[in-house]
């Protein structure tokens, strides 16, 4: 992109001479978003000669984003962003400052702040996971009781026939998958990865989970309904939020029975909130169930059909993201799970680029 020369009275270029006093590196745009200056060199951007006719989408477009997103006015004028540098992350806080006739960013370097947060995320992952070691030692003992049982059987008998070999190797089998599905979901939950937390549709989310809940499903007979909130931006780890919403469908499916339906209804509320409602034609939730339906370890399933860790791990990745996940009764029947998130007020991509042709 090229810029005519610029008309100084448009830009108070006095203003320049002050970038140099403040802390965090500086860059100073014109009311095009063209860069007029830059108090110092950034990570990982190579640039020192600023020219003028060099446009901030083009040189830092995740800055360009943050303040596409933060909009016009004085609220909310700053915005977290996060780069890859040398392949690590560098998380930063880009704030925002009117100025005569342009802006003024201000890098703030926050990447000591989210590694101080990511290691407190890290403890409470393992203050969690040491909740469960005792039902972990309980749960995986009756898997591993069946595999003794079944292999003392087999080595004490010299005639076992073909059809009860495979039987028997089978139940085995079975178990020993159950055992490691344990110990793998143990080892993903304890672990806190370094993936930024950026803005997303929620309802992205909510289609991958339906489709992967449809891949998974034996019957085809339930029915699965989608009502969509179109803007309805999340901040966080999509993946992780799948997960929790495919959770709560695998549970729904497994209520509902062959004939059943499933409602998944996103809605967007005053208070700059993100409601995602599943609910479901069951039984509902017995009354008794209820208050321990997100304890570790414990499922409504008969033996083998579940870990009983999708809830409690679904519970702590929606209280990870600073909101909560609820559990309900309907009044005319089946039950609801309520997924209650912050919502976030940056613009899609889609909305930009609309703007920007």
């Amino acid at each position: 992109m090229m810029k005519m020369p610029m008309d100084n009275a448009r830009m108070d270029l006095g203003h320049t001479e002050l970038l140099h006093a403040f802390p965090w590196p500086t860059i100073m745009l014109d009311p095009e978003g063209f860069v007029v200056a830059l108090s110092r060199p950034l990570p990982g951007l190579g640039i020192t000669v600023i020219s003028g006719e060099q446009h901030l989408r083009d040189l830092l477009p995740t800055y360009w984003d943050a303040v596409c997103e933060a909009g016009p006015g004085p609220c909310e004028r700053f915005r977290d962003v996060a780069r890859a540098i040398d392949g690590r992350w560098l998380h930063e806080r880009v704030w925002m400052s009117a100025v005569r006739d342009g802006m003024l960013l201000f890098i703030e370097d926050r990447s000591e702040q989210m590694t101080t947060s990511q290691a407190e995320l890290q403890r409470d992952r393992l203050a969690s996971l040491g909740f469960m070691v005792a039902g972990v030692c309980h749960e995986i003992s009756n898997p591993l009781t069946a595999v003794q049982s079944m292999m003392q059987m087999l080595l004490g008998r010299a005639d076992v026939s073909a059809e009860a070999l495979q039987k028997g190797l089978r139940i085995v089998s079975d178990n020993v998958r159950r055992v490691m599905d344990i110990s793998r979901r143990m080892v993903d939950f304890s672990r806190v990865g370094d993936e930024p937390r950026v803005p997303f549709e929620i309802d992205a989310s909510i289609i991958e989970a339906i489709v992967l809940l449809r891949q998974g499903l034996c019957k085809e007979t339930v029915s699965v309904e989608h009502f969509p909130e179109l803007g309805a931006l999340v901040l966080g780890n999509a993946g992780q939020l799948q997960e929790v919403i495919y959770n709560i469908l695998i549970n729904a499916a497994h209520a509902v029975g062959d004939t059943g339906r499933i409602f998944v209804t996103t809605a967007m509320t005053a208070d700059r909130r993100v409601l995602v409602r599943i609910s479901d034609t069951g039984p509902g939730i017995p009354e008794e169930v209820l208050p321990r339906i997100f304890e570790p370890f414990f499922t409504t399933r008969s033996s083998g059909q579940g870990t009983g860790l999708g809830l409690a791990i679904a519970y702590e990745f929606v209280r990870e993201h600073g909101g909560e996940l609820r559990a309900y009764n309907n009044p005319n029947g089946g039950a609801t799970f309520e997924i209650d998130l912050p919502a976030h007020s940056a613009r899609t991509q889609h909305e930009r680029q609309s703007e920007q042709a």
